[in-house]
């Protein structure tokens, strides 16, 4: 089943106004959906950075960032093409190759990011080329993040120092949480 066949191809416009709340539901309803269909999912990016400061979404941010992968992309089409994500009111706006998938659902957008190993190395590496170690997304780790059990990239300190260098200092585009 492929993701984009049911992409709606809408503008990303990630100017509107951030609301905590929203992004909070967003992300809980999600998560709901990919744990009934089995998906394995990790926090990542700015999000990842803000459920490790300890102070929840980052102000200002303009998405959530989760990581699968690539063993989860069929578990993964199934839950964002079911009647659950429908009745949810997500949609699906963007998928590149079905490996960055955009779905929103008021204003709000979260990006799942597909990694895949990269050929002769112990990395894996997105279409956009994040790379992450591959132990890190293997062997993930639990955080409770906005009252539920999520899991993140073991190392995860490591990997936000890798990505951002000094992640602790509050800075540039996710200085405020």
């Amino acid at each position: 089943m492929k993701i984009s066949s049911i992409a709606t191809n809408h503008a990303w416009d990630a100017s509107g106004i951030f609301n905590r709340e929203t992004y909070e539901k967003n992300l809980l309803d999600f998560k709901l959906i990919l744990d009934k269909y089995n998906v394995r999912f990790c926090l990542a990016f700015g999000t990842l950075l803000g459920a490790i400061r300890g102070d929840g979404f980052i102000e200002g941010d303009t998405d959530t960032d989760l990581l699968v992968a690539e063993e989860e992309n069929e578990r993964l089409a199934e839950a964002i093409c079911s009647q659950e994500f429908r009745d949810a009111g997500f949609k699906v706006i963007r998928t590149i190759y079905d490996e960055l998938i955009t779905v929103s659902r008021n204003d709000a957008y979260i990006d799942v990011s597909v990694f895949r190993k990269k050929p002769g190395s112990d990395m894996m590496i997105t279409l956009d080329r994040h790379t992450i170690k591959e132990y890190m997304v293997r062997e993930p780790q639990k955080i409770i993040f906005i009252g539920q059990e999520f899991l993140i990239p073991k190392d995860a300190e490591l990997y936000l120092e890798e990505k951002y260098g000094d992640w602790k200092t509050k800075s540039g585009r996710h200085a405020t949480t």
